[in-house]
């Protein structure tokens, strides 16, 4: 599998500005051969979480217009996508989300289970994502054609159950998860 992962810069609170970002990049990683494009958290808001972004205002439905803008991008390709955005459920919840996309739209849609809320040590600030979203329910793993995909959502990571989990779905030994988690952290150290 190839991946393309994708670092941008949101502009704060401009989600159409982002999602054409979002698109421009999508089709490089197409053009790359890539078999997962990947952005970061609220990739299509921006993340803010000190009261500068209305995320109530500017989340929308998954599938919704952006996940179709993206899956229309991918007709063609076996490409799939992943990127984080504010989701409004049916209820009316908003959740901090990375829904991943096929040509066919949206595969599943993986919510943030573990939010933030600290007061920033340097700042001063105080970072309070539960004001915003509401926690996620589930693991968010999901069945391709590539391989069993398992998205988490930045501090979702620090927690190795939820890893641990994913591997157990599948089918990854206790070890084999061990060691991979070391790799990781010695790849990003």
């Amino acid at each position: 599998m190839k991946l393309y992962l994708v670092q941008i810069t949101p502009e704060l609170g401009n989600p159409q500005a982002n999602l054409a970002k979002i698109l421009g990049w999508v089709d490089r990683g197409i053009a790359a051969g890539a078999d997962l494009i990947a952005f970061g958290e609220c990739a299509r808001e921006g993340y803010e979480v000190t009261g500068k972004v209305d995320y109530a205002a500017l989340a929308e439905p998954v599938p919704g217009p952006a996940t179709e803008a993206v899956s229309q991008r991918l007709e063609g390709t076996k490409t799939l996508v992943c990127f984080g955005m504010a989701e409004r459920d049916t209820r009316g919840d908003v959740y901090n989300s990375a829904p991943l996309i096929g040509a066919n739209g949206v595969i599943g849609v993986a919510r943030k289970l573990y939010l933030v809320h600290l007061l920033a040590p340097t700042s001063g600030k105080l970072h309070a994502e539960d004001l915003f979203f509401k926690a996620g329910q589930r693991i968010g793993i999901f069945d391709t054609e590539f391989e069993r995909i398992g998205i988490q959502i930045c501090l979702d990571n620090r927690h190795p159950e939820i890893a641990q989990a994913m591997g157990i779905s599948a089918g990854t030994s206790k070890g084999q998860l061990h060691r991979a988690r070391k790799l990781l952290r010695e790849v990003l150290s």
